[in-house]
């Protein structure tokens, strides 16, 4: 398999060598910074900033059972499914991916391709879904923690105030649901620290790694994190 290049921002692809020290995503994928002229893959012209964040997309979300459903759409119109099934008995899932009229029972329809030409945008839509329904809870010390992740901290009002108050509203159930623990929540980045010039516009608690460790009581320092993080980048 031939290696494959995602033209990203530039930005993004300075911050993304300066990190881990290579542009090396996995195996089989690098990134490049925008080409001189403008940039058309797939007639989807915006640089392909899904490497880092995805394309925030609104979805449905339904569970069935030990099931869960997924449907969202594309800049395109057209409607596509993703599903997480149980297998009965067990904490093992299965995930399906299709056109939303597909069923999951007939195979031959479900597995058929589109060919609709839009994998890349489609694909990072359904990366920020799966980010925005995956956060972060455990419990340490009688303390529940509970962060939502985010990469990019530099978030517009109307998305700042969304995350702010998703954040508020889970922590008022967990304090509701748990009387005996106290209760902690925020936002957690992959930076290791507060860097200068970075812009923030969250209200809400923010813990960079250094302190998320600091409560796993992980001793590591930034260096070795970031060399850690960038042999793992390699490793994939």
């Amino acid at each position: 398999m031939k290696i494959t290049y995602l033209h990203v921002t530039l930005e993004s692809y300075n911050d993304y060598v300066n990190r881990f020290g290579s542009n090396r995503l996995d195996k089989w994928f690098k990134i490049l910074p925008p080409p001189s002229k403008s940039f058309i893959l797939n007639n989807y012209n915006d640089y392909i900033l899904e490497a880092f964040e995805g394309i925030e997309t609104d979805y449905k979300l339904t569970k069935e059972e030990d099931n869960y459903l997924i449907i969202f759409k594309c800049k395109s119109g057209f409607e596509y499914r993703f599903d997480i099934i149980n297998e009965p008995g067990t904490k093992i899932y299965d995930l399906a991916f299709s056109d939303s009229s597909n069923d999951t029972n007939n195979n031959t329809d479900y597995e058929k391709l589109t060919g609709r030409n839009e994998s890349i945008e489609l694909l990072s839509r359904l990366f920020w879904i799966l980010k925005d329904i995956t956060d972060i809870c455990f419990v340490k010390d009688n303390t529940i923690f509970y962060f939502e992740s985010k990469l990019n901290l530099n978030l517009d009002s109307e998305k700042s105030k969304a995350t702010d108050d998703k954040i508020t509203g889970i922590t008022e159930y967990l304090i509701q649901e748990n009387k005996e623990n106290d209760v902690f929540s925020g936002l957690i980045t992959c930076w290791w620290e507060k860097e200068e010039g970075m812009s923030i516009t969250t209200k809400t608690n923010l813990l960079f790694m250094k302190d998320f460790l600091e409560i796993l009581d992980i001793k590591t320092t930034k260096e070795e994190y970031y060399n850690l993080m960038s042999d793992f980048g390699k490793m994939i």
